[in-house]
């Protein structure tokens, strides 16, 4: 049951056997059936369809997720190469300010 999936047709269908249950009760004189009606009108305003899924068969790639420790070295190193990276301008500025 999906809402709001409901073509044009389907719904056109569901009023008419919704109208076809009405005049049925109104007909015998049984308004007792006229009940039956209101799930068909609920139905068809919130447009469910009553059609089952249909499986795509799509194929989605999982990927692998690191654990933490990895994380931590990968942080970890990139601090070090940055912090490398600062003291090597260091010593440079430092070189020519000597000069």
């Amino acid at each position: 049951m999906k809402p709001f999936e409901l073509s044009l047709g389907t719904l056109l269908l569901r009023f008419y056997l919704m109208m076809g249950v009405v005049i049925l009760a109104g007909f015998s004189g049984q308004w007792w059936i006229a009940i039956f009606a209101l799930p068909i009108l609920i139905s068809a305003m919130a447009g469910i369809s009553l059609e089952k899924d249909k499986k795509d068969g799509k194929v989605i790639a999982i990927k692998k997720m690191e654990s933490v420790k990895e994380q931590k070295r990968e942080v970890r190193d990139c601090s070090l190469n940055c912090a490398r990276k600062r003291i090597e301008k260091k010593e440079i500025f430092a070189k020519k300010a000597h000069r």
